[in-house]
Protein backbone atom coordinates (compact mmCIF):
# COMPACT_ATOMS: atom_id res chain seq x y z
CA UNK A 1 0.00 0.00 0.00
CA UNK A 2 1.12 3.61 -0.12
CA UNK A 3 1.67 3.56 3.69
CA UNK A 4 4.09 0.74 3.42
CA UNK A 5 1.91 -1.48 4.78
CA UNK A 6 1.40 -5.06 3.64
CA UNK A 7 -2.65 -6.37 3.51
CA UNK A 8 -3.18 -9.91 4.31
CA UNK A 9 -5.54 -12.23 2.47
CA UNK A 10 -7.77 -12.59 5.10
CA UNK A 11 -8.61 -10.08 8.01
CA UNK A 12 -11.40 -9.51 9.87
CA UNK A 13 -13.52 -7.10 9.80
CA UNK A 14 -13.34 -7.59 5.69
CA UNK A 15 -13.29 -4.63 3.28
CA UNK A 16 -12.90 -4.14 -0.06
CA UNK A 17 -10.64 -1.33 -1.39
CA UNK A 18 -9.58 0.22 1.93
CA UNK A 19 -6.07 0.00 3.86
CA UNK A 20 -6.93 -1.70 6.97
CA UNK A 21 -3.53 0.45 8.60
CA UNK A 22 -3.72 3.94 6.80
CA UNK A 23 -7.95 3.72 5.66
CA UNK A 24 -6.81 4.92 2.56
CA UNK A 25 -8.72 4.02 -0.91
CA UNK A 26 -6.51 1.86 -2.87
CA UNK A 27 -8.21 2.50 -6.01
CA UNK A 28 -6.72 6.11 -5.96
CA UNK A 29 -3.08 4.14 -5.86
CA UNK A 30 -1.35 2.82 -8.58
CA UNK A 31 0.16 -1.20 -8.57
CA UNK A 32 3.93 -1.07 -9.57
CA UNK A 33 4.25 -3.99 -12.17
CA UNK A 34 4.90 -7.38 -11.27
CA UNK A 35 7.36 -9.66 -12.70
CA UNK A 36 6.89 -12.46 -14.92
CA UNK A 37 7.42 -15.10 -12.68
CA UNK A 38 5.34 -12.99 -10.11
CA UNK A 39 2.46 -12.38 -12.42
CA UNK A 40 2.26 -16.08 -13.52
CA UNK A 41 2.46 -16.99 -9.89
CA UNK A 42 -0.37 -14.58 -8.78
CA UNK A 43 -2.68 -16.31 -11.72
CA UNK A 44 -1.88 -19.52 -10.87
CA UNK A 45 -3.06 -18.69 -7.23
CA UNK A 46 -6.00 -16.29 -8.79
CA UNK A 47 -7.14 -19.57 -10.34
CA UNK A 48 -7.05 -21.82 -7.02
CA UNK A 49 -9.04 -19.72 -5.31
CA UNK A 50 -11.81 -19.50 -7.94
CA UNK A 51 -11.09 -23.26 -8.33
CA UNK A 52 -11.80 -23.56 -4.00
CA UNK A 53 -14.35 -20.79 -4.03
CA UNK A 54 -16.43 -22.43 -6.91
CA UNK A 55 -19.22 -25.20 -5.99
CA UNK A 56 -17.47 -28.67 -6.70
CA UNK A 57 -19.21 -32.11 -7.00
CA UNK A 58 -17.15 -33.65 -4.60
CA UNK A 59 -18.10 -31.14 -2.01
CA UNK A 60 -20.82 -33.11 -0.95
CA UNK A 61 -19.87 -36.85 -0.68
CA UNK A 62 -16.35 -37.09 -0.99
CA UNK A 63 -14.66 -33.98 0.44
CA UNK A 64 -12.62 -36.05 2.69
CA UNK A 65 -10.97 -38.03 0.29
CA UNK A 66 -10.49 -35.38 -1.87
CA UNK A 67 -8.36 -33.82 0.89
CA UNK A 68 -6.33 -37.12 1.55
CA UNK A 69 -6.30 -37.82 -2.57
CA UNK A 70 -4.64 -33.95 -2.45
CA UNK A 71 -2.16 -35.12 -0.01
CA UNK A 72 -1.18 -38.42 -2.25
CA UNK A 73 -0.55 -35.91 -4.99
CA UNK A 74 1.33 -33.33 -2.59
CA UNK A 75 3.82 -36.31 -1.71
CA UNK A 76 3.73 -38.10 -5.10
CA UNK A 77 4.92 -34.87 -7.04
CA UNK A 78 7.38 -34.27 -3.79
CA UNK A 79 9.05 -37.97 -4.15
CA UNK A 80 8.95 -37.58 -8.47
CA UNK A 81 11.51 -34.27 -7.01
CA UNK A 82 13.95 -36.75 -4.87
CA UNK A 83 13.18 -34.43 -2.20
CA UNK A 84 12.73 -35.75 1.46
CA UNK A 85 9.99 -33.68 3.75
CA UNK A 86 12.71 -32.24 6.01
CA UNK A 87 14.27 -30.95 2.99
CA UNK A 88 10.96 -29.29 1.77
CA UNK A 89 10.30 -28.44 5.15
CA UNK A 90 14.10 -25.87 5.42
CA UNK A 91 13.37 -24.38 2.13
CA UNK A 92 9.44 -23.52 2.85
CA UNK A 93 9.92 -22.48 6.40
CA UNK A 94 7.06 -24.97 7.25
CA UNK A 95 8.13 -27.79 9.56
CA UNK A 96 8.09 -31.44 8.57
CA UNK A 97 5.29 -32.43 10.62
CA UNK A 98 3.29 -29.74 8.57
CA UNK A 99 4.28 -30.94 5.24
CA UNK A 100 3.21 -34.58 6.40
CA UNK A 101 0.26 -33.49 7.82
CA UNK A 102 -0.56 -32.03 4.25
CA UNK A 103 0.33 -35.21 2.83
CA UNK A 104 -1.53 -37.11 4.96
CA UNK A 105 -5.13 -35.15 4.45
CA UNK A 106 -4.69 -34.25 8.43
CA UNK A 107 -7.11 -30.99 8.54
CA UNK A 108 -8.32 -31.38 11.72
CA UNK A 109 -4.54 -30.52 13.24
CA UNK A 110 -3.17 -27.16 13.22
CA UNK A 111 -0.27 -28.28 10.93
CA UNK A 112 -2.54 -28.56 7.93
CA UNK A 113 -3.62 -25.22 7.63
CA UNK A 114 -4.68 -23.80 4.03
CA UNK A 115 -1.58 -21.01 3.66
CA UNK A 116 0.58 -24.38 4.02
CA UNK A 117 -1.12 -25.87 0.68
CA UNK A 118 -0.61 -22.45 -0.92
CA UNK A 119 3.19 -22.48 0.20
CA UNK A 120 3.42 -25.98 -0.76
CA UNK A 121 2.36 -25.75 -3.94
CA UNK A 122 4.40 -22.40 -4.98
CA UNK A 123 7.61 -24.62 -3.87
CA UNK A 124 6.52 -27.33 -5.96
CA UNK A 125 5.42 -24.88 -9.15
CA UNK A 126 2.09 -26.32 -9.29
CA UNK A 127 -1.74 -25.48 -8.82
CA UNK A 128 -3.86 -26.42 -5.88
CA UNK A 129 -6.33 -27.43 -8.79
CA UNK A 130 -3.87 -29.44 -10.30
CA UNK A 131 -2.96 -31.22 -6.97
CA UNK A 132 -6.71 -32.06 -6.44
CA UNK A 133 -7.45 -33.10 -9.88
CA UNK A 134 -4.77 -35.63 -9.86
CA UNK A 135 -5.13 -36.84 -6.56
CA UNK A 136 -8.86 -37.49 -7.95
CA UNK A 137 -7.84 -39.24 -10.78
CA UNK A 138 -5.32 -41.73 -8.95
CA UNK A 139 -6.93 -42.10 -5.80
CA UNK A 140 -9.05 -45.20 -5.03
CA UNK A 141 -10.64 -45.21 -1.37
CA UNK A 142 -10.17 -48.69 0.24
CA UNK A 143 -12.67 -50.60 2.21
CA UNK A 144 -12.32 -49.87 5.81
CA UNK A 145 -11.99 -53.81 6.62
CA UNK A 146 -8.65 -54.08 4.46
CA UNK A 147 -5.55 -55.21 6.87
CA UNK A 148 -2.09 -52.79 6.35
CA UNK A 149 -1.10 -56.10 3.89
CA UNK A 150 -4.20 -55.77 1.85
CA UNK A 151 -3.74 -52.19 1.66
CA UNK A 152 -0.17 -52.11 0.34
CA UNK A 153 -1.01 -55.25 -2.21
CA UNK A 154 -3.74 -52.92 -3.49
CA UNK A 155 -1.65 -49.84 -4.08
CA UNK A 156 1.25 -51.42 -5.64
CA UNK A 157 -0.81 -53.41 -8.11
CA UNK A 158 -3.00 -49.66 -8.89
CA UNK A 159 0.70 -48.50 -9.13
CA UNK A 160 2.40 -51.07 -11.44
CA UNK A 161 -1.20 -50.79 -13.70
CA UNK A 162 -0.75 -47.32 -14.19
CA UNK A 163 2.85 -47.48 -15.19
CA UNK A 164 2.67 -49.95 -17.41
CA UNK A 165 -0.36 -47.94 -19.20
CA UNK A 166 1.71 -45.17 -19.15
CA UNK A 167 5.13 -46.80 -20.48
CA UNK A 168 6.44 -45.75 -17.58
CA UNK A 169 9.82 -48.18 -16.30
CA UNK A 170 8.96 -50.23 -13.42
CA UNK A 171 11.76 -50.00 -11.42
CA UNK A 172 12.75 -48.49 -7.29
CA UNK A 173 12.20 -44.99 -8.11
CA UNK A 174 9.27 -45.44 -9.76
CA UNK A 175 7.23 -47.52 -7.42
CA UNK A 176 8.65 -45.58 -4.52
CA UNK A 177 7.51 -42.86 -5.94
CA UNK A 178 3.64 -44.29 -6.96
CA UNK A 179 3.46 -46.26 -3.53
CA UNK A 180 5.01 -44.07 -1.00
CA UNK A 181 6.90 -47.40 0.07
CA UNK A 182 10.41 -48.66 -0.45
CA UNK A 183 11.21 -52.32 -1.95
CA UNK A 184 12.72 -53.13 1.51
CA UNK A 185 9.09 -52.61 2.89
CA UNK A 186 7.17 -53.90 0.38
CA UNK A 187 9.28 -57.43 0.40
CA UNK A 188 8.89 -57.67 4.02
CA UNK A 189 4.93 -58.48 3.42
CA UNK A 190 4.57 -61.94 1.58
CA UNK A 191 1.54 -60.60 -0.88
CA UNK A 192 3.50 -57.31 -2.36
CA UNK A 193 6.61 -59.96 -2.03
CA UNK A 194 4.74 -62.19 -4.47
CA UNK A 195 3.84 -59.35 -6.90
CA UNK A 196 7.62 -57.96 -6.64
CA UNK A 197 8.69 -61.60 -7.40
CA UNK A 198 6.48 -61.36 -10.58
CA UNK A 199 7.58 -58.52 -11.82
CA UNK A 200 11.45 -59.15 -11.30
CA UNK A 201 10.42 -62.72 -13.47
CA UNK A 202 8.94 -60.92 -16.33
CA UNK A 203 11.28 -58.08 -16.37
CA UNK A 204 14.01 -61.07 -16.36
CA UNK A 205 11.79 -62.99 -19.06
CA UNK A 206 11.72 -59.45 -21.24
CA UNK A 207 15.28 -59.13 -21.22
CA UNK A 208 16.12 -62.71 -21.95
CA UNK A 209 13.75 -62.32 -25.06
CA UNK A 210 14.69 -58.69 -26.08
CA UNK A 211 18.66 -59.93 -26.15
CA UNK A 212 17.62 -63.26 -28.04
CA UNK A 213 16.26 -61.23 -30.67
CA UNK A 214 19.52 -59.29 -30.54
CA UNK A 215 22.04 -62.47 -31.10
CA UNK A 216 19.36 -63.77 -33.61
CA UNK A 217 20.54 -60.19 -35.79
CA UNK A 218 24.16 -60.65 -34.95
CA UNK A 219 24.46 -64.33 -36.02
CA UNK A 220 22.60 -63.64 -39.34
CA UNK A 221 25.16 -60.37 -40.01
CA UNK A 222 27.66 -62.68 -39.78
CA UNK A 223 26.73 -65.55 -42.14
CA UNK A 224 25.65 -62.59 -44.48
CA UNK A 225 29.25 -61.91 -44.21
CA UNK A 226 30.10 -65.36 -45.03
CA UNK A 227 31.92 -65.11 -41.45
CA UNK A 228 31.65 -67.40 -38.47
CA UNK A 229 29.08 -66.42 -35.58
CA UNK A 230 31.65 -67.03 -32.32
CA UNK A 231 31.15 -66.30 -28.97
CA UNK A 232 32.96 -63.23 -29.22
CA UNK A 233 31.87 -61.55 -32.09
CA UNK A 234 28.26 -61.74 -30.55
CA UNK A 235 29.28 -60.28 -27.64
CA UNK A 236 30.74 -57.59 -29.56
CA UNK A 237 27.94 -56.52 -31.72
CA UNK A 238 25.44 -56.72 -28.87
CA UNK A 239 27.59 -55.14 -26.25
CA UNK A 240 27.22 -57.92 -23.77
CA UNK A 241 30.08 -59.69 -22.24
CA UNK A 242 30.11 -63.67 -22.69
CA UNK A 243 30.02 -64.15 -19.05
CA UNK A 244 26.65 -62.44 -18.93
CA UNK A 245 25.67 -64.01 -21.96
CA UNK A 246 25.71 -67.23 -20.20
CA UNK A 247 23.34 -66.35 -17.72
CA UNK A 248 20.18 -66.49 -19.86
CA UNK A 249 19.33 -69.92 -20.41
CA UNK A 250 17.82 -69.58 -23.59
CA UNK A 251 20.70 -67.83 -25.00
CA UNK A 252 23.39 -69.86 -24.23
CA UNK A 253 21.68 -72.87 -25.62
CA UNK A 254 21.12 -71.02 -28.82
CA UNK A 255 25.21 -70.85 -29.09
CA UNK A 256 25.91 -74.33 -28.03
CA UNK A 257 23.51 -75.46 -30.83
CA UNK A 258 25.49 -72.94 -32.82
CA UNK A 259 28.82 -73.49 -32.35
CA UNK A 260 28.28 -77.24 -31.49
CA UNK A 261 29.45 -79.45 -34.54
CA UNK A 262 28.90 -83.03 -35.96
CA UNK A 263 32.34 -85.34 -36.50
CA UNK A 264 31.19 -85.54 -39.82
CA UNK A 265 31.62 -81.58 -40.35
CA UNK A 266 35.51 -81.66 -39.65
CA UNK A 267 37.75 -80.32 -42.39
CA UNK A 268 39.14 -83.20 -44.16
CA UNK A 269 42.68 -82.24 -43.38
CA UNK A 270 41.60 -82.56 -39.61
CA UNK A 271 40.50 -85.97 -39.91
CA UNK A 272 43.68 -86.89 -41.81
CA UNK A 273 45.90 -85.78 -39.22
CA UNK A 274 43.78 -87.14 -36.51
CA UNK A 275 44.44 -90.38 -38.66
CA UNK A 276 47.53 -90.31 -38.39
CA UNK A 277 47.87 -89.39 -35.19
CA UNK A 278 46.01 -92.51 -33.91
CA UNK A 279 48.36 -94.74 -36.33
CA UNK A 280 51.55 -93.25 -34.23
CA UNK A 281 50.06 -93.70 -30.86
CA UNK A 282 49.25 -97.13 -30.99
CA UNK A 283 52.57 -97.68 -32.79
CA UNK A 284 54.31 -96.15 -29.05
CA UNK A 285 52.04 -98.10 -27.00
CA UNK A 286 52.94 -101.09 -28.46
CA UNK A 287 57.17 -100.33 -28.08
CA UNK A 288 56.60 -99.31 -24.88
CA UNK A 289 54.60 -103.01 -24.02
CA UNK A 290 57.74 -104.74 -25.86
CA UNK A 291 60.14 -102.47 -23.83
CA UNK A 292 58.59 -103.34 -20.68
CA UNK A 293 57.94 -99.76 -20.01
CA UNK A 294 55.06 -98.05 -18.08
CA UNK A 295 52.50 -96.94 -20.91
CA UNK A 296 51.01 -93.43 -19.13
CA UNK A 297 48.77 -90.29 -20.92
CA UNK A 298 51.46 -88.47 -20.46
CA UNK A 299 54.38 -90.54 -21.58
CA UNK A 300 52.40 -91.31 -25.06
CA UNK A 301 51.47 -87.57 -25.85
CA UNK A 302 55.22 -86.57 -25.12
CA UNK A 303 55.79 -89.47 -27.66
CA UNK A 304 53.74 -87.48 -29.96
CA UNK A 305 55.08 -84.19 -29.35
CA UNK A 306 51.65 -82.86 -28.53
CA UNK A 307 49.96 -81.72 -24.60
CA UNK A 308 47.10 -83.52 -23.35
CA UNK A 309 45.28 -80.60 -23.61
CA UNK A 310 45.90 -80.15 -27.35
CA UNK A 311 44.68 -83.96 -27.82
CA UNK A 312 41.50 -83.36 -25.90
CA UNK A 313 40.49 -80.19 -27.66
CA UNK A 314 41.28 -81.30 -31.30
CA UNK A 315 41.61 -84.97 -30.98
CA UNK A 316 39.25 -87.48 -29.52
CA UNK A 317 39.63 -90.34 -31.31
CA UNK A 318 43.12 -90.27 -29.96
CA UNK A 319 42.35 -89.13 -26.36
CA UNK A 320 39.79 -92.36 -26.09
CA UNK A 321 42.67 -94.20 -27.35
CA UNK A 322 44.92 -92.52 -24.29
CA UNK A 323 42.25 -93.70 -22.12
CA UNK A 324 42.24 -97.08 -22.83
CA UNK A 325 45.93 -97.27 -22.59
CA UNK A 326 45.74 -95.63 -18.75
CA UNK A 327 43.50 -98.91 -18.38
CA UNK A 328 46.47 -100.94 -19.74
CA UNK A 329 48.77 -99.26 -17.67
CA UNK A 330 46.86 -100.10 -14.19
CA UNK A 331 46.45 -103.41 -15.79
CA UNK A 332 50.43 -103.98 -16.40
CA UNK A 333 51.17 -102.38 -13.56
CA UNK A 334 49.27 -104.64 -11.34
CA UNK A 335 50.94 -107.93 -13.03
CA UNK A 336 54.06 -106.77 -12.00
CA UNK A 337 53.04 -105.61 -8.65
CA UNK A 338 51.75 -108.96 -8.54
CA UNK A 339 55.14 -110.88 -9.04
CA UNK A 340 57.16 -108.95 -6.94
CA UNK A 341 54.52 -109.66 -4.02
CA UNK A 342 54.75 -113.39 -4.62
CA UNK A 343 58.48 -112.85 -4.10
CA UNK A 344 58.02 -110.93 -1.11
CA UNK A 345 55.69 -113.53 0.64
CA UNK A 346 58.20 -116.70 -0.34
CA UNK A 347 60.76 -114.06 1.46
CA UNK A 348 58.96 -113.59 4.58
CA UNK A 349 58.44 -117.74 4.66
CA UNK A 350 61.28 -118.15 4.61
CA UNK A 351 63.17 -115.89 7.09
CA UNK A 352 59.75 -117.34 9.28
CA UNK A 353 58.36 -113.98 9.61
CA UNK A 354 54.90 -112.64 9.34
CA UNK A 355 53.18 -112.21 6.30
CA UNK A 356 51.17 -108.62 6.22
CA UNK A 357 49.66 -106.48 3.80
CA UNK A 358 51.68 -103.35 5.53
CA UNK A 359 54.53 -105.54 5.56
CA UNK A 360 54.06 -106.92 1.72
CA UNK A 361 53.82 -102.90 0.73
CA UNK A 362 56.69 -101.74 2.48
CA UNK A 363 58.81 -104.02 0.37
CA UNK A 364 56.87 -102.81 -2.83
CA UNK A 365 57.66 -99.26 -1.77
CA UNK A 366 53.80 -98.13 -2.03
CA UNK A 367 51.45 -97.03 0.65
CA UNK A 368 49.35 -99.52 1.80
CA UNK A 369 46.01 -97.68 0.40
CA UNK A 370 47.79 -97.89 -2.82
CA UNK A 371 47.08 -101.78 -2.69
CA UNK A 372 43.47 -100.95 -3.15
CA UNK A 373 43.85 -99.95 -7.12
CA UNK A 374 45.20 -103.31 -8.01
CA UNK A 375 43.13 -106.11 -7.92
CA UNK A 376 45.10 -109.03 -8.75
CA UNK A 377 47.36 -107.79 -5.72
CA UNK A 378 44.53 -107.17 -3.27
CA UNK A 379 43.08 -110.86 -4.15
CA UNK A 380 46.67 -112.71 -3.63
CA UNK A 381 47.49 -110.56 -0.51
CA UNK A 382 44.05 -111.58 1.16
CA UNK A 383 44.56 -115.34 0.47
CA UNK A 384 48.15 -115.35 1.84
CA UNK A 385 46.64 -113.28 5.11
CA UNK A 386 44.06 -116.09 5.68
CA UNK A 387 46.29 -118.21 5.21
CA UNK A 388 48.74 -116.62 7.68
CA UNK A 389 45.88 -115.72 10.35
CA UNK A 390 44.83 -119.47 10.41
CA UNK A 391 48.10 -120.79 11.02
CA UNK A 392 48.78 -118.30 13.69
CA UNK A 393 45.81 -119.22 15.12
CA UNK A 394 46.38 -122.82 15.09
CA UNK A 395 49.69 -122.05 16.96
CA UNK A 396 48.19 -120.03 19.66
CA UNK A 397 45.98 -122.56 20.68
CA UNK A 398 48.11 -125.55 19.97
CA UNK A 399 50.62 -123.49 23.23
CA UNK A 400 47.66 -122.55 25.17
CA UNK A 401 46.86 -126.55 25.33
CA UNK A 402 50.33 -127.41 25.76
CA UNK A 403 50.09 -125.14 28.45
CA UNK A 404 47.12 -125.90 30.45
CA UNK A 405 48.63 -129.73 30.30
CA UNK A 406 51.73 -128.74 32.13
CA UNK A 407 49.66 -126.58 34.80
CA UNK A 408 46.69 -129.61 35.54
CA UNK A 409 50.22 -132.15 35.77
CA UNK A 410 51.64 -129.83 38.49
CA UNK A 411 51.10 -131.28 41.60
CA UNK A 412 51.76 -127.96 43.47
CA UNK A 413 50.00 -125.62 40.81
CA UNK A 414 49.61 -122.08 42.06
CA UNK A 415 45.84 -120.21 41.41
CA UNK A 416 45.24 -120.70 37.59
CA UNK A 417 44.38 -117.17 36.22
CA UNK A 418 44.63 -116.00 32.38
CA UNK A 419 47.36 -114.53 32.93
CA UNK A 420 49.30 -116.80 34.67
CA UNK A 421 47.80 -119.54 31.52
CA UNK A 422 49.29 -116.93 28.89
CA UNK A 423 52.51 -116.30 30.60
CA UNK A 424 53.31 -120.27 30.19
CA UNK A 425 52.32 -120.13 26.95
CA UNK A 426 54.86 -117.56 26.09
CA UNK A 427 51.97 -114.76 25.10
CA UNK A 428 51.11 -111.40 26.98
CA UNK A 429 48.86 -111.29 29.38
CA UNK A 430 46.36 -109.70 27.09
CA UNK A 431 46.33 -111.63 24.64
CA UNK A 432 43.10 -113.77 25.92
CA UNK A 433 41.12 -110.05 25.57
CA UNK A 434 42.49 -109.59 21.58
CA UNK A 435 41.47 -113.47 20.64
CA UNK A 436 38.31 -114.88 21.87
CA UNK A 437 39.30 -118.61 20.95
CA UNK A 438 41.94 -118.84 23.67
CA UNK A 439 39.82 -117.41 26.27
CA UNK A 440 37.67 -120.21 25.19
CA UNK A 441 39.89 -122.87 25.77
CA UNK A 442 40.85 -121.35 29.09
CA UNK A 443 37.23 -120.28 30.63
CA UNK A 444 36.22 -124.15 31.17
CA UNK A 445 39.10 -124.91 33.88
CA UNK A 446 39.06 -121.56 35.26
CA UNK A 447 35.14 -121.77 36.11
CA UNK A 448 36.29 -125.55 37.50
CA UNK A 449 38.93 -124.09 39.64
CA UNK A 450 36.35 -120.90 41.03
CA UNK A 451 33.73 -123.61 41.79
CA UNK A 452 35.77 -125.37 43.63
CA UNK A 453 37.30 -122.45 45.46
CA UNK A 454 33.90 -121.16 46.27
CA UNK A 455 32.98 -124.79 47.57
CA UNK A 456 35.99 -124.30 49.70
CA UNK A 457 35.44 -121.12 50.98
CA UNK A 458 31.09 -122.09 51.68
CA UNK A 459 32.63 -125.25 53.88
CA UNK A 460 34.51 -122.99 55.73
CA UNK A 461 32.23 -120.75 56.21
CA UNK A 462 30.57 -124.09 57.84
CA UNK A 463 33.05 -124.38 59.80
CA UNK A 464 33.27 -120.72 61.35
CA UNK A 465 29.32 -120.64 61.83
CA UNK A 466 29.61 -123.77 63.66
CA UNK A 467 32.36 -122.46 65.82
CA UNK A 468 30.79 -119.37 66.59
CA UNK A 469 27.48 -121.24 67.98
CA UNK A 470 29.83 -123.86 70.00
CA UNK A 471 31.43 -120.63 71.90
CA UNK A 472 28.00 -118.82 71.74
CA UNK A 473 28.92 -116.09 69.92
CA UNK A 474 27.08 -113.87 67.82
CA UNK A 475 26.42 -115.02 64.30
CA UNK A 476 27.28 -112.12 61.79
CA UNK A 477 29.44 -111.54 58.43
CA UNK A 478 32.19 -109.54 60.57
CA UNK A 479 33.21 -112.07 63.10
CA UNK A 480 32.73 -115.01 59.92
CA UNK A 481 35.47 -112.54 58.02
CA UNK A 482 37.83 -112.20 60.85
CA UNK A 483 38.05 -116.52 61.45
CA UNK A 484 37.88 -117.73 57.51
CA UNK A 485 40.49 -114.86 56.88
CA UNK A 486 38.67 -113.25 53.91
CA UNK A 487 37.34 -109.39 53.57
CA UNK A 488 33.87 -108.36 54.38
CA UNK A 489 33.72 -107.00 51.03
CA UNK A 490 35.20 -110.20 49.70
CA UNK A 491 33.02 -112.36 51.62
CA UNK A 492 29.78 -110.40 50.19
CA UNK A 493 30.80 -111.22 46.73
CA UNK A 494 29.40 -114.33 47.03
CA UNK A 495 25.70 -114.45 47.45
CA UNK A 496 25.44 -117.82 49.16
CA UNK A 497 28.04 -117.23 52.12
CA UNK A 498 25.68 -113.98 52.82
CA UNK A 499 22.45 -116.60 52.87
CA UNK A 500 24.64 -119.31 54.78
CA UNK A 501 25.40 -116.63 57.65
CA UNK A 502 21.77 -115.64 57.16
CA UNK A 503 20.18 -118.75 57.51
CA UNK A 504 23.39 -119.53 60.69
CA UNK A 505 21.25 -115.75 62.37
CA UNK A 506 17.85 -117.68 62.16
CA UNK A 507 18.64 -120.67 63.70
CA UNK A 508 20.31 -118.76 66.33
CA UNK A 509 17.14 -117.34 67.00
CA UNK A 510 14.86 -119.92 66.81
CA UNK A 511 16.61 -122.20 69.07
CA UNK A 512 16.86 -118.68 71.95
CA UNK A 513 13.34 -118.43 71.28
CA UNK A 514 12.26 -122.13 72.16
CA UNK A 515 14.35 -121.56 75.27
CA UNK A 516 12.34 -118.79 76.11
CA UNK A 517 9.24 -120.62 75.60
CA UNK A 518 10.78 -123.46 77.95
CA UNK A 519 11.28 -120.75 80.36
CA UNK A 520 8.14 -119.30 80.54
CA UNK A 521 6.50 -122.76 80.72
CA UNK A 522 8.53 -123.36 84.15
CA UNK A 523 7.85 -119.28 85.57
CA UNK A 524 4.06 -120.52 85.17
CA UNK A 525 4.04 -122.82 88.08
CA UNK A 526 6.52 -120.91 89.93
CA UNK A 527 4.78 -118.03 90.32
CA UNK A 528 1.28 -119.92 91.34
CA UNK A 529 3.09 -121.59 93.99
CA UNK A 530 4.57 -118.19 95.52
CA UNK A 531 0.57 -116.66 94.56
CA UNK A 532 2.45 -114.01 92.22
CA UNK A 533 0.09 -112.20 89.76
CA UNK A 534 0.85 -113.69 86.42
CA UNK A 535 1.72 -110.14 84.77
CA UNK A 536 4.24 -109.89 81.94
CA UNK A 537 6.79 -107.75 84.22
CA UNK A 538 6.51 -111.01 86.92
CA UNK A 539 7.19 -113.04 84.16
CA UNK A 540 10.15 -112.26 82.68
CA UNK A 541 11.70 -111.33 86.39
CA UNK A 542 11.23 -114.71 86.85
CA UNK A 543 12.98 -115.55 83.38
CA UNK A 544 15.29 -113.12 83.91
CA UNK A 545 14.85 -111.07 80.46
CA UNK A 546 13.68 -107.33 80.44
CA UNK A 547 10.01 -107.14 79.43
CA UNK A 548 11.12 -105.18 76.20
CA UNK A 549 13.16 -108.42 75.13
CA UNK A 550 10.35 -110.04 74.34
CA UNK A 551 9.35 -107.36 71.38
CA UNK A 552 11.80 -109.31 69.06
CA UNK A 553 10.64 -112.90 69.85
CA UNK A 554 6.65 -112.87 68.35
CA UNK A 555 6.23 -116.69 69.97
CA UNK A 556 7.77 -115.78 73.30
CA UNK A 557 5.60 -112.18 73.62
CA UNK A 558 2.09 -114.13 72.04
CA UNK A 559 2.99 -116.52 74.97
CA UNK A 560 3.51 -114.35 77.79
CA UNK A 561 0.26 -112.11 76.61
CA UNK A 562 -1.83 -115.00 76.49
CA UNK A 563 -0.85 -115.67 80.10
CA UNK A 564 -1.21 -112.08 81.00
CA UNK A 565 -4.18 -111.06 79.58
CA UNK A 566 -5.91 -114.18 81.33
CA UNK A 567 -4.91 -113.07 84.50
CA UNK A 568 -6.39 -109.94 84.03
CA UNK A 569 -9.71 -110.56 82.92
CA UNK A 570 -10.24 -113.37 86.14
CA UNK A 571 -8.87 -110.80 88.91
CA UNK A 572 -10.54 -107.83 86.95
CA UNK A 573 -7.45 -105.86 87.61
CA UNK A 574 -7.43 -102.20 86.51
CA UNK A 575 -5.46 -103.82 82.99
CA UNK A 576 -8.39 -105.89 81.87
CA UNK A 577 -9.30 -103.32 79.29
CA UNK A 578 -6.17 -103.42 77.56
CA UNK A 579 -6.66 -107.27 77.33
CA UNK A 580 -10.19 -107.95 76.74
CA UNK A 581 -11.72 -110.77 74.81
CA UNK A 582 -12.24 -109.82 71.26
CA UNK A 583 -15.90 -111.10 71.36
Amino acid sequence: TACGGSIRLLSAPFRMGICPHCQADLRCGSAPPLSSEAFTRAQRQWRDLEFLLLPQSWERTRSLETVLAAGTAFERTRRQTRQSANQVGAQTGILSAGIRAVERGSVGLAGAQFMRYVHYADYLSVSLEQMFTDGLAHYAPFPETFTREQRLEAQLTQAVVHLQSTGQPIDDSTLRVWTGFSLKTLHRHPATHAVLRRLETEALDNRERMLLEQVETAIRLQQAQGKPAYRKDISQKTGVSTRSLKTYPRVHERLNSLNRRSPDEKPTRMLRCEQTLLTQAQQVIKAFLEEGQPVTQERVAAALGLSLAHLHRAYPKVMALLKQSRTLHATQTDQMLLTQAEAAVQQFHAEHQVVTRKAVARCLGIHVNTLSRYPQVCDYLKTVCDEEFARQKNARVDKVACALDALQAQTHASILTQAVICNKAGFNESAARHHPELKAMMMPLLEAQQAQQRQQLLQRVNEAVATLNQQGKKVSMPAVSQLVGRSLANLRDYPEIVERVRQARLDRRDAYESQLLALIEQAVPQLETADQPLTQKAICTVMGISPNTLRYYRRAKAAVDAIASQYHRECHTPWQDRYRSPD
